[in-house]
């Protein structure tokens, strides 16, 4: 991935990692270019325990699993399958795009066999661009995780975050995290009940939770949670777009960020492993790290895909106003 050689990459010895991926089949090929495009730029003695949890039954899971490390295996990453079945539960929100499975990081340390003291989640709709040694090593203070501010859904009072900042107390322009990424202390987590807490809050805000399982973490977190550099979780569709209010974001580090960023996140529609038309810098890098990892893989060229980079492209900069009314009206995607 040549495009990213404005990085100055620091020199990190090797360190363990445990890292945690909750997908369904729909999202195998993206967790596969994020795992290809973190190996790559990880230290080479740097080893990687990946748990991957999963609530779907079928052998082709073990099949993949074995797969995923036969390619991989010799980078020191080892692949730990898990299934929590369990997970397809009555008091979830689903609607839209969301499943059971988009819960699974709230239980995972607490459900998982077993699991470090510290756990990095990372979303599958990613790719990982500088050493991802130097966000496992934040300093957590005593937070239970640290997280990055959404650049999007800047404060728990922004539209989409959390409707009854006032009811629980939260100073309306306290920061709102992207859940995408997000550094766990494991036994701080169990000891303050964070999933427990969450699923409290997802029980009695069944009907107006907006984005589910990152809503209500940062209903019960509050402020207590460590804040990183946007780099660690650019928003691929709003990054560095003339669109985008930024007024409410640390400015300094937003714009250093732009220029190098560590994890850029595709979250939204705008999937660049379906649509090969979506046009700029992200989609470019994403296109670059799929070519190197899965050279084989089929795009969707179908008109639907097409009309979406049209408008990205286009007229979205003058639509943004209503897209995002529409995607408040219908509370998420």
């Amino acid at each position: 991935m040549s495009t990213v050689a404005c990085f100055d990459y620091p020199a990190i010895g090797g360190v363990d990692i445990s890292l945690l991926g909750t997908i369904d089949r729909n999202y195998r090929v993206p967790f596969e270019i994020l795992v290809s495009s973190l190996l790559l730029t990880k230290a080479p003695s740097t080893a990687i325990e990946w748990h991957v949890i999963t609530d779907e039954a079928g052998s082709d899971w073990d099949a993949w699993q074995a797969k995923m490390q036969a390619r991989h295996g010799g980078q020191r990453v080892r692949f730990i399958l898990d299934r929590l079945p369990e997970l397809a539960s009555d008091v979830l929100p689903l609607r839209g795009r969301a499943r059971p499975i988009t819960y699974a990081r709230i239980f995972a340390p607490e459900r998982l066999a077993t699991v470090a003291s510290r756990l990095l989640y990372l979303d599958a709709d990613m790719i990982v661009l500088r050493p991802i040694e130097e966000l496992w090593k934040t300093d957590l203070g005593s937070s239970p995780c640290a997280c990055c501010q959404d650049i999007a859904i800047p404060t728990v009072s922004s539209a989409m975050a959390i409707g009854n900042h006032g009811k629980l107390k939260l100073n309306p322009q306290s920061p709102y995290f992207n859940a995408g990424v997000m550094l766990m202390d494991t036994l701080r987590w169990k000891e303050r009940a964070v999933a427990r807490k969450a699923l409290d809050y997802l029980a009695s805000n069944f009907q107006t939770v907006n984005l589910f399982d990152q809503e209500a973490l940062n209903a019960v977190l509050g402020s207590d949670w460590r804040p990183v550099s946007y780099r660690w979780n650019l928003i691929a569709s709003v990054a560095g777009r003339s669109f985008l209010d930024t007024s409410s974001l640390r400015q300094d580090d937003y714009e250093a960020s732009l220029q190098c960023p560590g994890i850029v996140h595709y979250a939204g529609i705008l999937k660049p492993w379906l649509n090969p038309f979506l046009k700029g810098r992200w989609f470019e890098l994403y296109r670059a790290a799929l070519r190197q990892a899965l050279p084989e893989h089929r795009f969707d060229s179908s008109m639907k895909r097409l009309l979406q980079a049209t408008y990205d492209a286009g007229i979205r900069r003058w639509l943004y106003p209503l897209e995002r009314t529409l995607w408040q009206a219908r509370r998420g995607f």
